[in-house]
C-alpha cells in the first residue's frame, strides 16, 4: 500500500482528518466508496414534483430575493410553473446567477407557503453534462468539504493508475473475465449503468479477497519456522497457571494455552488468531504467553488500537502478575502510548535496549521507528485490523524476523468459517467457554425508553452502574436518520426521566469519539472508580472498557447497529458474578434484535449474522475488519475459491 503522504496535494491537516476516518493509504482513499447515490439523470417538471423526494428541475431565473439569512431564486420551467431555490447563510452560488439565465437544480423537494422549494441544492449547473448523471453521496469527513473529498478521491485513483504494478493479480483478474481495477473504482464512484456497476462491485470484491490471500501467502514461509528456536523453560509459567492465578482456567483457555506452549517449545513459529466471545478471557492467555516468553529470556510487545484498551491491559497485566518472579526478580511491565511524555519515552527506550523490560504494553506508539527491543520474541496484537498501513508494515518487519505473532479478536469465528477462509495457513484458536460464576446476561427489547430507564434506576439504587450507548454523537440533519437517537438526545431523554422520578439523582458522564483522549480517559476513570453512575457514549465502548460493577447497558436505536456490534456492546456487562442486563430500545420489532434476545453465544450469532445479511451491499475494503472480510468471502464463495486456488 502507498501511504497517504504520496499524494502531494493532501496537506498534513487534511491527512489527519482522513486518518480520523480510518483512511491511511492511497488505496483506502480510492476505496472510500459512496454510502448512497442520487439518480439525477431525469429532469422533473415542476408540476410533477413530490414533497420529500430528490429531483432535478430545469428553469429560468425570473426573480432574485435577498433576505437576512436566506437568498432565493424564483425559477420558471418551460411549462410556465414556478418554484423557489433557497440557500441559507451563504450567497456564494446565489451571486453567480442573473435574471433570465437557465440552469439545472438538484436536491430535496419540500413545500413552503404553498410553493415548491429546494433548500441548499445538492448540485447546481448550467450545463446538462455536469448534472444529468448518477451522483454519489459520501459519509461526512469532519472539517472537509464534499468538493475537496471528491477531488482527493479522484487524485488517489489517478495516482494508482500511474503507479499500480501487480501483474500477477491483474492477469488473474483478466483470466476471470473481470473489468480493470481502475475502471471499477471509477464506476463505483460514478456509476454509468446498473450492469457495469455490478461488474465493478465484483472487481472491488476480488481486490479485497486477493490481497487477503496474498498476505497469507507472504507469511506462509514464516509460519513454518522461527529464528527464536525452541523454548525450553516453562516451570515458572506452569506454577503461575496452577497457583498464581486467582481462578482456574476454563477448558477453552487451557486448550489455547496448551497449543501455544506446544508450538513455541517445538521451535515452530507461532502465527495464530485467538478468537473468542466477549468476556471469554483472551487477556489471560496473553498474560500467560508473556510470562512464558520472559521465562525464556524474550521480550513481548502487547499492542492495542485504543488508548483506553492499552491502559486497561497494562493494569490487568500488572495486577495479575504481581508476585511472579523470573530470574529472582518480578516481571517488569511498562506502558507506552502517544500520551507518554518524551522523558518517560526515552527512559523506556533505554530500558528496552538493556532488556530491563519484559513486557511493553501500548498503542501503535510502540510501532514507531525509534522504539527498538533488545530481544523481542512475541508480538500480541489486539484487534489487528484496526491498525493503519504504516503500523502493519512495521508488524510485517517483525514477521520477517521470525518473531512469534499472536492476534486476538473479539469477533467469534466459527471453526467451519475459519477453515473455509484460512485453511491450514493460520491457526485459529477459539475460546468457547466463559469463566465460572458468570451469569447469562438478560437481553430484551424495550419499546418504551421509560422501561429501560426504570431498570437502570433500579440497578443504580442497588449500587451498580449503567451504560447508555447511541449510534450518533449529535442529532443528524439527514431525513433518513431523523429517528436515530444521538448522545445529546439520550442525555435529554434521561434528564426528563430523572426530573419525573424524585429521589433518582445519578451522576452522569458522556464520552464520544470526537472528544480529546485525556477527556475520554478522565470520564472513563470517573466511571471506573465509581464516581459516575451512568456513562452515555457512542459505540467507542464496544471494545476494551471493563467495569465489572456496570450491570446494565441500554442501547438506543438498537436496530441501527449490526448484530456483531450489538453482541460486543452487550459484553460490557455481566463481567463478574452480578446479573447483567442488556436493554435494546427500538420502537419496532426487529429480527436482528430477536436473535440477540434468543442467544448469548457469539459463535452462533456470527453464523446467524451472516445468514441474516447475506451478500447485501458487501464490496470489501482492504482495511475492513476481519468479520467483514469473512462476510464478503462467504457471500462470494465461487470468486473466493478461484482466488484461493490460484494463489495456493
Amino acid at each position: 500500500m502507498y501511504p497517504l503522504n504520496r499524494l502531494s496535494q493532501i496537506a498534513p491537516q487534511k491527512a489527519k482528518q482522513f486518518f480520523n476516518m480510518g483512511i491511511t493509504s492511497v488505496e483506502e482513499l480510492a476505496e472510500f466508496f459512496p454510502r448512497k447515490y442520487y439518480d439525477f439523470r431525469t429532469v422533473t417538471p415542476i408540476k410533477n414534483l413530490v414533497a420529500g423526494e430528490i429531483a432535478v428541475v430545469y428553469g429560468k431565473v425570473i426573480r432574485m430575493l435577498v433576505g437576512k439569512s436566506t437568498n432565493t431564486l424564483v425559477i420558471q420551467d418551460a411549462d410556465g410553473d414556478c418554484m423557489n431555490i433557497t440557500w441559507f447563510h451563504t450567497d456564494y452560488l446565489f451571486k453567480q446567477f442573473r435574471i433570465g439565465e437557465w440552469s439545472y437544480f438538484a436536491g430535496k423537494v419540500s413545500e413552503f407557503q404553498l410553493n415548491w422549494v429546494i433548500c441548499n441544492p445538492v448540485m447546481v449547473s448550467k450545463e446538462a453534462d455536469n448534472i444529468l448523471r448518477i451522483y454519489p453521496i459520501y459519509s461526512k469527513v469532519k472539517g472537509m468539504s464534499d468538493t475537496y473529498l471528491r477531488e482527493s478521491i479522484e487524485a488517489a485513483i489517478n495516482f494508482l493508475e500511474l503507479n499500480q504494478n501487480e501483474p500477477q493479480k491483474d492477469l488473474l483478474a483478466k483470466n476471470l473475465m473481470l473489468i480493470g481495477c481502475i475502471d471499477a473504482l471509477r464506476e463505483v464512484h460514478a456509476p454509468t449503468s446498473r450492469e457495469r456497476y455490478k461488474k465493478a462491485r465484483t472487481r472491488v470484491a476480488f481486490e479485497t479477497i486477493y490481497h487477503f490471500y496474498a498476505a497469507l501467502k507472504a507469511k506462509e514461509s514464516l509460519i513454518l519456522a522461527s529464528e527464536i528456536g525452541p523454548l525450553s523453560e516453562s516451570a515458572v509459567t506452569e506454577r503461575f497457571i496452577n497457583t498464581g492465578l486467582p481462578f482456574a482456567l476454563t477448558t477453552g483457555q487451557a486448550s489455547v494455552v496448551a497449543t501455544i506452549m506446544e508450538e513455541v517449545k517445538a521451535g515452530r513459529r507461532l502465527h495464530s488468531i485467538v478468537s473468542g466471545d466477549v468476556g471469554c478471557g483472551k487477556t489471560v492467555v496473553a498474560i500467560i504467553t508473556s510470562v512464558l516468553m520472559a521465562e525464556n529470556g524474550f521480550q513481548t510487545a502487547v499492542i492495542a488500537p485504543m488508548l483506553v484498551l492499552a491502559k486497561q491491559h497494562y493494569e490487568e497485566f500488572a495486577r495479575m502478575t504481581a508476585g511472579v518472579r523470573i530470574f529472582g526478580r518480578e516481571l517488569r511491565i511498562a506502558l507506552l502510548t502517544g500520551e507518554t511524555r518524551k522523558s518517560e519515552r526515552n527512559k523506556i527506550q533505554k530500558q528496552l535496549e538493556r532488556q530491563e523490560i519484559d513486557v511493553l504494553i501500548g498503542t501503535h506508539a510502540i510501532l514507531s521507528g525509534d522504539i527498538k527491543f533488545s530481544r523481542l520474541g512475541m508480538t500480541i496484537i489486539d484487534e489487528e485490523h484496526k491498525f493503519g498501513v504504516a503500523q502493519k508494515a512495521e508488524l510485517e518487519g517483525y514477521d520477517r524476523a521470525g518473531i512469534h505473532h499472536l492476534a486476538m479478536t473479539a469477533t467469534p469465528i466459527p471453526r467451519s468459517m475459519a477453515m473455509t477462509i484460512y485453511g491450514g495457513n493460520v491457526a485459529v484458536l477459539p475460546i468457547q467457554t466463559k469463566p465460572k460464576g458468570r451469569k447469562e446476561t438478560i437481553t430484551r427489547q424495550c419499546f418504551k425508553v421509560e422501561d429501560a430507564f426504570a431498570v437502570i434506576r433500579s440497578e443504580i439504587h442497588m449500587g451498580h452502574q449503567a451504560y447508555i450507548v447511541c449510534p450518533f454523537i449529535e442529532t443528524s440533519k439527514d431525513e433518513k436518520f431523523k429517528e436515530v437517537i444521538s448522545v445529546a438526545q439520550a442525555e435529554h431523554m434521561l434528564n426528563r426521566f430523572i426530573q419525573s422520578n424524585p429521589g433518582f439523582n445519578p451522576r452522569v458522564k458522556l464520552i464520544s469519539g470526537d472528544m480529546k483522549s485525556e477527556e475520554i480517559l478522565s470520564n472513563v476513570n470517573l466511571f471506573e472508580t465509581g464516581q459516575a453512575d451512568i456513562l452515555i457514549s457512542t459505540s467507542i465502548v464496544e471494545v476494551g472498557v471493563n467495569i465489572p460493577n456496570a450491570t446494565t447497558i441500554c442501547i438506543m436505536s438498537a436496530g441501527r447497529f449490526g448484530l456483531a456490534a450489538l453482541h460486543q456492546l452487550r459484553g460490557r456487562v455481566g463481567r463478574n458474578s452480578l446479573q447483567g442486563y442488556c436493554l435494546l430500545y427500538e420502537q419496532q420489532k426487529n429480527e436482528k434484535l430477536d436473535i440477540l434476545c434468543s442467544t448469548t453465544n457469539g459463535f452462533e450469532i456470527a453464523e446467524k449474522d451472516l445468514e441474516l445479511r447475506g451478500p447485501g451491499d458487501l464490496m470489501g475494503s482492504r482495511q475492513t475488519g476481519i468479520n467483514e472480510i469473512i462476510d464478503l468471502m462467504m457471500a462470494r464463495p465461487k470468486l473466493t475459491a478461484l482466488v484461493r486456488k490460484a494463489l495456493f
